[in-house]
Formats: structure tokens, C-alpha cells, sequence
């Protein structure tokens, strides 16, 4: 087989190939389809195909890992192995919390989707907010959120929802629960993101499901915060469900 003609049939059958990052690159030609050839200094017979979508989302992983390296932060991740998961973003006490976040999320090439209330979602903003991985929430539907979420998980084969308990960037004496009830509601595991500026590290870590009793998973999710602190700690809220009003 001529070099060259592998590549050329897998572009016939619409295939896709994905190169290992330390692969020095020769040279990318654009055939059609969205499909592009590329030609590797180390083997110069061979040539390898890859998605036009593949060259977007790689290009957008090395652009958000290096602003985040210049910034002086690392990215660790710990993933559950499963698709479909909850994130709890925690400790939410600045405004650089939620680009940090999704600067993280497209180092590790992480889709994302977050809640927002259905207003936040019309013109002129809406097409940016669904961009970068917004889900508008309608909270004057019958069914609650928790239900609504759940439906989401059932019909999406891959599915990373990530909410922040704390609500608000101001100090609270509790988290709000919900995103307890719809891990429960979907029966997916919860994963912790965090963002630890003492540290300048981002990541996601320590799955588990949601069991039976709030308080002691509540403890589980403490203790993995203990050590990991915001950018104002005094705006940190106490990670337990609300207080009973006498």
C-alpha cells in the first residue's frame, strides 16, 4: 500500500485517529469532510487522520493548560470512571472561581454543564452561557429539580453536572442540598472539584455515592475540604445541611 493510502480509505469510511501529544508533527494538509492529513517528522511514510472537532477541542485543552501554568496553577484529576456524575465545586468565595473552573475543565478536556435559572438563558447572553456548558432550569415546572436532573442524567449517555452548594460567594452557616438529592434522584455518584488557592491547585477527586444518611456523607465531603482553602476564607460556608429554626 502506498503512504499515504491507508489514511485516504480510513477518510472514505469517515474514521478517526488520534495521535499521542509527544508525536512530533511535520505537516497537516486539509482534505474535506472536516477531516485533515498530517504528516509526522519521526515516520515520514506515514500519515494519520484526525477530526476536524478533535483539532478544536485539543488546540482549546493546550490553550486553557497553559493560561492556568502561566497563572501558576496545576490541574489534577481524579475521574470516577463512569460517565455520568455530579460535581460539587467548593470553596465558591471570589469571582475567579467560575473561570478557573471552566479553564480547568478544558484543560482535562472535562464538558461540563452547569444549572442556571431559564432567564439567564434568552437573548443576548443565552448562546454563551450554553456555550461554555450552561443547562437552563425552568423552576416553575411541576416536576422539582431534583426530578428534572434526573431526567437529564436518564437521557444523556454523558453527563458531567457541576453545582456550587454554597450558593453565593458570601459567607452561609450551611450548603444548600440539592445536589445531594439529584445524584440520589439519578443514582450517580458525587465527585469533588476544588479550587485551593493556597496551593494554586484545581481538580476534581474523591467519588462517592450518596447513601442513606446526609450528615455522615456531609462529614465524608469535610474532610475532604479540610485542607483546601478559597481565595477569601472568611467567606467559606460551613459545610451542613440548614440549621433547624427553633
Amino acid at each position: 500500500m502506498k503512504p499515504g493510502t491507508q489514511a485516504r480509505l480510513a477518510a472514505e469510511q469517515n474514521q478517526t485517529f488520534i495521535f499521542k501529544e509527544d508525536t512530533p508533527l511535520r505537516r497537516g494538509v486539509f482534505l474535506s469532510d472536516g477531516l485533515f492529513l498530517f504528516e509526522f517528522a519521526d515516520r515520514l511514510t506515514d500519515c494519520i487522520l484526525i477530526n476536524e472537532r478533535f483539532i478544536k477541542v485539543y488546540m482549546l485543552s493546550r490553550l486553557s493548560m497553559c493560561i492556568l501554568t502561566l497563572m501558576g496553577w496545576e490541574v489534577r484529576a481524579d475521574y470516577p470512571g463512569v460517565s455520568k456524575y455530579v460535581v460539587i465545586a467548593a470553596p465558591h468565595t471570589s469571582n475567579w472561581d467560575f473561570p478557573l473552573g471552566i479553564l480547568a475543565a478544558k484543560a482535562v478536556n472535562l464538558d461540563i454543564y452547569w444549572m442556571g435559572k431559564h432567564a439567564l438563558f434568552r437573548w443576548p447572553w443565552g448562546w454563551f452561557f450554553r456555550a461554555i456548558g450552561g443547562t437552563p432550569v425552568d423552576r416553575e415546572q411541576s416536576l422539582n429539580l431534583s426530578e428534572q436532573m434526573a431526567e437529564l442524567f436518564a437521557r444523556s449517555e454523558h453527563l458531567v453536572l457541576a453545582l456550587a452548594p454554597e450558593g453565593t460567594r458570601q459567607k452561609r452557616d450551611h450548603w444548600k442540598t440539592g445536589f445531594y438529592y439529584i445524584a440520589k434522584a439519578a443514582r450517580v455518584p458525587i465527585v469533588m472539584g476544588y479550587l485551593d488557592f493556597g496551593r494554586k491547585q484545581v481538580g476534581i477527586g474523591g467519588s462517592f455515592h450518596p447513601g442513606d444518611d446526609i450528615d455522615e456523607d456531609l462529614n465524608h465531603i469535610r474532610q475532604f475540604y479540610k485542607n483546601k482553602s478559597g481565595k477569601t476564607t472568611a467567606n467559606e460556608s460551613l459545610i451542613r445541611i440548614r440549621p433547624q429554626k427553633d
